[in-house]
């Protein structure tokens, strides 16, 4: 008992916004997310977060046709979107690095789309390279777009009239995390969620808040 009133006490003296912020839902790090979601009746990518392309190994020109997502039969799941321009140059993550997250074996994208209802944004993208002949997971953008050496994306599609099921998104967070640097790219289906003791503690925080704010008045 005394230990949960230590608990308690201390939750009481945390202000509101902190404890919205300790136990928002993450993905952990990730420099670059591009989140499929569902927004009542449709499904919508929203992509965000800024890329250091000093923390990934630069490859050359490379291209991209269309908007949407794929399996590529030569082994991962892609997206990219070039309605807006055209990609010129491409990254690539530094030998020793985990790219299974994003191999056929994990299904990302079973069903290939290139048609949303809607998009918008001006910088295009795409998350591969080919080194030779090979396609591997990386990133493709447009030389233009960088700025000292980083390029934030601010991509948006819209699905509309669907469901990710419908669409055949796998729902889950798929990272790549540079083995050399750290740099992440993640493809997010769906919202994450707390887990249980997460929300209660975050319900006896804001419990605890509001009764604080009670005895002072």
């Amino acid at each position: 008992m005394k230990f949960q009133r230590i608990v308690l006490k201390g939750l009481m003296s945390v202000p509101l916004t902190a404890l919205f912020l300790a136990f928002t839902p993450t993905l952990g790090h990730a420099n670059a997310i591009f989140a499929f979601n569902q927004v009542a009746g449709s499904v919508v990518m929203t992509s965000s977060g800024t890329v250091n392309l000093n923390n990934l190994v630069h490859q050359g020109t490379d291209g991209w046709g269309g908007t949407g997502f794929y399996q590529d039969s030569r082994g991962y799941n892609l997206l990219g979107g070039t309605s807006m321009g055209q990609n010129d140059t491409t990254y690539t993550f530094h030998a020793g690095t985990d790219l299974s997250t994003w191999a056929n074996s994990v299904s990302i994208f079973p069903i290939a789309n290139f048609s949303p209802s809607s998009i918008a944004g001006t910088k295009p993208f795409a998350t591969y390279a080919f080194l030779g002949q090979v396609l591997v997971p990386g990133l493709s953008i447009r030389t233009s777009d960088i700025v000292n050496s980083t390029w934030t994306t601010d991509q948006q599609w819209t699905y509309t009239g669907t469901t990710l099921a419908a669409l055949g998104l796998q729902l889950g967070a798929h990272s790549i995390t540079d083995a050399t640097t750290g740099e992440t790219l993640t493809i997010q289906i769906g919202q994450t969620v707390p887990e249980p003791m997460s929300l209660g503690l975050l319900a006896l925080g804001l419990a605890g808040l509001g009764f604080s704010r009670r005895k002072k008045a």
